[in-house]
């Protein structure tokens, strides 16, 4: 961040919606950043007050927007979205994280930055480059690089990779996953690093929940977690760049039959469940392959996706099994069908 302190500006609304119209007449980058490190909710960030943070740097957006529409579409938002993202990441709230990190993303590269060539700390970000210096959430980003770099060497561990793509790397998921999201032409597909990194960030915080309540109850938030993973493994199979999936798959099934080479998986997986029960009741017989985590991963996705409300009550052990499956099963998918 930079070194001068954010003054409280006790604007009237006619007088912030002057200074927001001033200022958005300034195409330069540096304009916006001036005009948005001028509130107080950038001092709430630096006090550790990431609450505070979050709430009045959306009561300052909202209230921007409100007064003139036009001039707030065209400054550049790139810093509020940034500070916004770091204190949702820090207070626990890693969806509302990434989809900032990404909003501040959508504004450099409409102000013509390049992820690579001329890189921003946004950028930095989404491409888990956490050894980069310049870059105020770099502590952060280093977090998320430990986090999926740990799931990526487990997924590389198991057997039954491709010999034409044998390991995965960081690296790897950086250049054929990542980056191509960071194309305008294909900003849709931001929501699957996105995805993928508020799943990695979202367990690591999970699982210190699961154990601490006594009694049986609500399993909503690690049920809707999993098959939040889930979704991001199908969509990851319809969007991938290699071979396109046709209409007519409308199941995870038929989508792998498809693709079922590529991935060096048999024709028929055994897929379907009855129920959840039954797919955490099998869970101790289940192999380490990537095969019986795409397995199990389709299990999941099968159960999960018509109900939350199974007589189960998952155990940690039992969570952190089907979440490194559903890892492993998103990283065969990338480095098999988005790899040149």
């Amino acid at each position: 961040m930079a070194d001068d302190q954010p003054q409280e500006m006790p604007l009237t609304d006619d007088e912030l919606g002057l200074a927001l119209r001033i200022s958005s007449l300034d195409c330069r980058t540096e304009a916006g950043n001036v005009f948005f490190n001028s509130f107080s909710y950038v001092r709430d960030l630096r006090e550790h007050n990431y609450a505070a943070c979050m709430t009045n740097g959306l009561r300052l957006l909202v209230k921007c927007k409100s007064l003139d529409e036009a001039g707030y579409l065209r400054i550049h938002k790139g810093s509020a979205y940034y500070w916004i993202a770091m204190a949702a990441f820090l207070s626990y709230n890693f969806e509302a994280a990434a989809y900032f990190f990404d909003a501040a993303v959508s504004e450099d590269l409409r102000a013509g930055r390049h992820p690579v060539t001329s890189s921003t700390p946004s950028f930095k970000f989404l491409l888990v480059q956490g050894d980069f210096s310049e870059q105020a959430a770099k502590n952060l980003v280093q977090e998320l690089q430990r986090r999926l770099e740990f799931t990526i060497n487990d997924y590389n561990s198991r057997p039954g990779r491709t010999p034409s793509h044998p390991t995965l790397s960081i690296e790897h998921l950086r250049e054929d996953f990542i980056l191509p999201a960071l194309v305008p032409a294909n900003s849709h597909l931001r929501s699957l690093p996105t995805a993928l990194i508020s799943f990695t960030l979202e367990w690591f915080h999970l699982n210190l929940l699961l154990d601490l309540r006594a009694g049986f109850g609500t399993a909503e938030p690690f049920m809707l977690h999993l098959f939040k993973g889930c979704v991001l493994f199908e969509s990851i199979l319809r969007s991938n760049p290699t071979r396109a999936i046709p209409p007519g798959a409308k199941t995870l099934l038929l989508v792998l039959q498809h693709i079922r080479d590529l991935l060096a998986l048999p024709n028929d997986l055994p897929i379907s469940s009855p129920d959840f029960a039954t797919v955490i009741a099998a869970l101790p017989s289940a192999g380490n392959t990537i095969q019986e985590a795409i397995i199990y991963t389709g299990r999941v996705r099968n159960t999960l996706g018509h109900s939350i409300a199974w007589p189960v009550q998952l155990s940690n052990q039992q969570y952190n099994k089907l979440v490194m499956m559903i890892f492993t099963s998103c990283f065969h998918a990338i480095a098999n069908l988005y790899a040149p």
